[in-house]
């Protein structure tokens, strides 16, 4: 009997743990967010997420390239763009993504805003072939 309790306890504790840890940083949802992706003739946006923590947004990404040879690098960089539910502009960043080695077929963004878009906001995510200058 006694080791049914203990059991029990563990089980109880270990609920209450994920409970709280869960509410420590919530995930943004494309139902909060529109997310749009928007690729460019020589590369694919894909994987995007959302985070909220803290009172800032963290957005991150790959990059792929779309014609073979898919292990070569793969010039440009990324401009993230949230704007409100109405289409006013925000915020935008200019992202410079890398690959984690040489032999990657992709290459990772990641980027951190201070203020969280309301519900209803777009996010969108561009790449651009050529650097801005």
């Amino acid at each position: 009997m006694n080791i049914r309790k203990e059991l029990c306890f563990k089980i109880i504790a270990g609920a209450v743990f994920l409970t709280l840890l869960s509410s420590c940083a919530s995930m943004g949802t494309k139902a909060d967010y529109r997310i749009e992706t928007v690729p460019s003739e020589n590369a694919i946006v894909s994987k995007v997420y959302v985070r909220e923590a803290d009172g800032d947004i963290n957005i991150s990404g790959e990059v792929r390239r779309r014609h073979f040879p898919a292990r070569r690098s793969i010039p440009g960089h990324v401009d993230v763009e949230i704007s409100k539910p109405d289409g006013t502009l925000l915020t935008k960043n200019n992202i410079h993504y890398h690959r984690m080695s040489r032999k990657s077929v992709k290459a990772k963004f990641a980027t951190q805003f201070s203020a969280v878009p309301v519900q209803g906001s777009a996010i969108r995510v561009t790449h651009h072939y050529e650097q801005h200058h």
